[in-house]
């Protein structure tokens, strides 16, 4: 214990505060939150944005599609009815609406 160490008194630092600056770093929090708010609002609303469109695509396909079943349903009807109505002709006619001289119970004098 010779000797001590004597601090440096001589030497401290001294802190100086530029008004200016630190207004403007007290400030920048409120601006970098409001930016953050800004940000959040715009993702937001390109998410709904994009969740509306998706909504309009799918109700377009859900519409093509059920238009499409209900066209291709009321086709497939309207077909097998006009099949089973060529079959009965067929079945009643045996081909030939004349055949003896009669058409269906009617006597014809020539």
């Amino acid at each position: 214990m010779d000797k001590q160490r004597q601090p440096n008194r001589g030497q401290k630092k001294v802190l100086v505060f530029d008004q200016k600056d630190r207004i403007e770093y007290v400030k920048g929090f409120a601006k970098r939150k409001q930016e953050r708010r800004d940000r959040a609002k715009e993702e937001a609303m390109a998410k709904d944005r994009e969740m509306r469109r998706l909504l309009r695509q799918k109700r377009r396909e859900a519409l093509a599609r059920s238009r499409s079943a209900a066209s291709g349903t009321i086709l497939d009807t309207a077909t097998a009815t006009a099949q089973e109505s060529d079959k009965d002709n067929e079945d009643d006619d045996s081909g030939d609406a004349y055949a003896g001289g009669e058409a269906k119970g009617i006597k014809l004098d020539i």
